[in-house]
């Protein structure tokens, strides 16, 4: 089942998509066109799935309208175990409320009834944030204690552990022990891979957040006689020229183009199903350059997400670790400007937290070079290692010393 986006083309190529998925697996697929709720269009999601259940299915999902299976042996029975009532996955939430599944049981309709009596919901996100809640243990008639439970499951934004967790299906912790017997929370590569993280294989891809990148993606893509999306053969090859394209664009301004052309490279990289060392360093530079061009343009939170997936890539860039210190200070910033002082100090914290890091890790990679001087005698340079010359060394005349194994 999935939402209705509208007409625009490449929501007509992922509902072929869909359609070619239940018709491979076995599975009734429903485009939701009906206006049920009274309520904004997100949370429609919730009376369909509530209507459906009352029509006699035994699992209902849910697929946003700007995602495509990319794996149709995908089986979405599979992701509700005996016992299990509702399956999920979270990236920096503990929910993205894009994909679930739900199994026709009266617990899961409660569970979703709560969801809708959340409405109106004062925090972002919508429904996504009325599932957070709930998830955190809260009921809707607990209002003054809504943001606690928010707080306490959604704290991937700011704490990367955390979201690693989440993003890896096993911070069941955050999950109220009320709900842990009912519910089940997956790997995000199982249920929402996202354009800079999906890889070949996995099952969906969710364009979450996309704008004109959707349409280059979908019309970048080809769609096999099963309805699978394959990348044309021209986007793997055509990495070189979108890496200059988007290097002018960031050089002349035009903020928007370049953080769009990085996200085709990514997309590019990471269908191309490659691997290696090669791979790794051009994810995390287009990750590091969008990071600095969502600091150039005071958008700190976008900065902090990109500068993130490049040091995960890339763990030994120190430039990016600083860099990702410094979105966190502007996050803070931004968190006073807005009042919302508990988030500016969790980010100061962890501002201060990869600041220390960086010292720590600069320290640790400094090395002795010496050379043999005029003199004749060794003359010693440290470096630090990002900073590393080549020096000549005469054949056994003089050593190298690794400073990190000094106590």
């Amino acid at each position: 089942m999935e939402g209705e986006m509208g007409a625009k083309e490449w929501a007509k190529i992922a509902r072929l998509n869909h359609e070619a998925y239940c018709k491979e697996r076995g599975y009734h697929y429903v485009l939701w066109t009906k206006d049920l709720s009274k309520r904004t269009p997100h949370w429609e999601k919730l009376e369909a799935a509530l209507e459906l259940m009352e029509e006699g299915y035994d699992i209902i999902y849910w697929t946003d309208a700007d995602s495509m299976f990319t794996n149709f042996t995908y089986d979405i029975e599979s992701l509700l175990p005996n016992g299990k009532d509702f399956a999920f996955s979270g990236d920096w939430n503990i929910i993205n409320s894009g994909h679930w599944a739900v199994r026709n049981t009266d617990w899961a309709a409660n569970f979703l009834e709560d969801i809708l009596d959340f409405y109106p919901m004062p925090y972002p996100n919508w429904e996504n944030a009325a599932f957070s809640i709930r998830l955190g243990g809260c009921m809707p008639s607990d209002r003054d204690l809504w943001l606690g439970c928010l707080r306490d499951v959604d704290r991937g934004f700011l704490n990367r552990k955390v979201r690693a967790r989440v993003e890896t299906g096993k911070a069941i912790e955050l999950i109220s022990p009320s709900l842990r017997d009912k519910v089940i929370l997956h790997p995000k590569a199982r249920m929402n891979g996202y354009p800079g993280d999906w890889k070949v294989g996995d099952a969906v891809l969710h364009t979450v957040d996309r704008t004109d990148l959707e349409r280059y993606f979908w019309t970048d893509l080809t769609i096999d006689s099963k309805g699978i999306p394959k990348p044309r053969s021209a986007y793997q090859l055509n990495i070189n020229t979108l890496d200059i394209d988007a290097y002018e664009y960031m050089t002349s301004g035009q903020n928007e183009k370049a953080v769009e052309t990085y996200h085709k490279i990514i997309l590019a990289v990471n269908m191309g199903g490659s691997g290696g060392v090669q791979r790794r360093k051009m994810l995390s530079d287009a990750n590091f350059n969008m990071g600095m061009i969502y600091l150039k343009v005071d958008r700190p939170w976008k900065a902090v997400n990109a500068l993130q997936r490049a040091v995960d890539t890339q763990p030994n860039d120190m430039e990016a670790w600083k860099t990702l210190s410094k979105a966190y200070i502007n996050m803070r910033t931004k968190f006073y400007e807005a009042w919302q002082f508990p988030l500016a100090i969790s980010a100061i914290q962890e501002a201060s937290r990869l600041s220390s890091f960086v010292k720590q890790e600069e320290s640790r990679s400094r090395k002795v070079y010496t050379k043999l001087g005029t003199s004749g005698e060794c003359e010693t340079t440290e470096v630090a290692e990002s900073d590393r010359i080549h020096i000549e060394r005469p054949r056994a005349t003089c050593f190298v010393a690794d400073l990190s194994l000094r106590r």
